[in-house]
């Protein structure tokens, strides 16, 4: 596996979009914050596990151009073989996310994505390092991401990986009420 950047305006978005974000929601990781600020996770078992797919809720890569400003993005390919098994996307400067918190050093992980033949194989971290990466050479101090309490898989990729959880929104999303909102904060070395 090699990892690339693609250059903006980004024309491997088509590659990236072929790379399902749909994974088996068959836990829920609750995540509780304790008196001293210390954040204990716990897997329940959902009763009827069913299929979460991104890319049916926003579009997926091919709309985000008309949806998001990429001008001071990057895009992150993960390839095997010269096919693209995986990607990250990285955005600077949102000022419609309220993610930020008026913040002006952080850069959002947009999307993550690895091909389900080849999840749990090391690509999401390294594509997570490489996220990192891009942000910090661009002054950035804190990689916010965002995800939800049915991704199990990412939430355990993220804290795993040194991200430390900074909010949990359980009325985040009107339209999908049993998901919490879970912020995530990567702190980036100093250039």
């Amino acid at each position: 596996m090699t990892v690339e950047l693609a250059p903006v305006p980004w024309p491997a978005l088509a590659e990236l979009a072929g790379v399902p974000t749909a994974f088996r929601v068959d836990r829920v990781l609750q995540a509780t914050r304790h008196d001293d600020g210390r954040v204990r996770f716990t897997e329940r078992p959902v009763p009827e596990p069913y299929i979460k797919d991104y890319d049916a809720l926003d579009g997926g890569p091919l709309a985000w151009p008309g949806q998001l400003d990429l001008s001071r993005g990057g895009l992150i390919l993960a390839r095997d073989r010269g096919r693209c098994v995986g990607g990250a996307v990285i955005l600077r400067d949102v000022p419609d996310f309220d993610l930020f918190e008026g913040r002006e050093d952080p850069a959002l992980l947009h999307d993550l994505r690895v091909d389900p033949a080849h999840r749990c194989g090391g690509i999401g971290r390294a594509l997570l390092a490489a996220a990192a990466e891009w942000a910090g050479s661009r002054g950035c101090r804190t990689l916010v991401i965002e995800t939800q309490d049915v991704n199990a898989a990412a939430c355990r990729l993220y804290a795993g990986s040194g991200a430390a959880l900074t909010r949990i929104d359980p009325r985040a999303y009107p339209a999908l009420p049993g998901e919490t909102r879970l912020v995530w904060e990567l702190q980036l070395p100093s250039a």
